[in-house]
């Protein structure tokens, strides 16, 4: 029989709002006092589950005793959800204005840009309306669609809302680079601390990426990592934040 036993809980999560109230209870002889809580894991990071001070005071109430307390911690990582192996595709600053050619064995190519026509060369892909604008032959050039290399950036910037528009943000950021590289599409990497301009080439490599989200912040000011992208690079941008610069053509012109 205790008369009085006093429980102290851990904090669950230090983003998340989620508290187990102090118990006070006592227990009669031959009796248990059950008593369960289920914790909902929404947001990545570390959970720390159990008690954190468990005390028994005596009849009198002069005497308090501490017994040894247990806790457990667990890691939330995010998810990798898989896009079933889809290729992300290359796309040019056409302003909405795309040509494709069709090449061997059904191939899609996507127009890239133009270049000056050399004695020799085939004249399959030369650009009839611009040699009427400029009195030279130009060649169009083709890359295949979704076989170019792709940069992916996280813009980390704060978000000043919900910690869940964070993690949806790396979990799409993650889905992407995961499906890109199993297509086999050369994947690189932007906005990740420590795997800045880092290309994915190994399954162990896309694991250790994912590890390393666990405690990721947005603590970013500006958006100074899109100046090092090479210039007319296929770009995938991935951020939390309605930013509508991002749709502005003078703003990437101005990078």
């Amino acid at each position: 029989p205790v008369p009085s036993v006093s429980e102290e809980f851990t904090r669950i999560h230090q983003r998340d709002k989620q508290v187990i109230p102090k118990q006070h209870f006592s227990i009669k002889p031959n009796s248990r006092h059950p008593f369960s809580r289920e914790i909902y894991a929404g947001l990545r990071g570390v959970y720390t589950m159990g008690l954190s001070r468990l005390s028994i005071t005596g009849f009198t109430g002069l005497m308090t005793l501490d017994l040894p307390i247990w806790a457990k911690t667990f890691y939330v990582y995010p998810r990798l959800i898989g896009l079933q192996n889809h290729p992300l595709q290359k796309h040019q600053p056409t302003e909405g204005q795309s040509t494709t050619l069709t090449g061997e064995k059904g191939e899609t190519h996507t127009f890239s840009n133009l270049k000056e026509y050399r004695a020799g060369e085939s004249i399959r892909n030369i650009s009839w309306s611009r040699f009427s604008q400029l009195g030279r032959p130009l060649l169009r050039e083709f890359d295949t669609r979704g076989g170019a290399g792709v940069h992916i950036f996280l813009d980390r910037r704060v978000v000043g809302r919900s910690p869940l528009c964070e993690d949806t943000a790396i979990e799409a950021a993650l889905a992407l680079i995961n499906s890109a590289f199993h297509a086999g599409q050369q994947v690189t990497v932007h906005g990740f601390p420590g795997w800045e301009n880092k290309e994915i080439v190994s399954e162990s490599e896309m694991n250790r990426l994912l590890n390393s989200t666990l405690m990721l912040n947005f603590n970013e000011k500006e958006l100074s990592e899109l100046r090092e992208i090479p210039e007319g690079s296929t770009l995938y941008v991935i951020s939390p934040i309605s930013d509508w610069l991002f749709l502005d053509s003078t703003f990437w012109l101005n990078q």
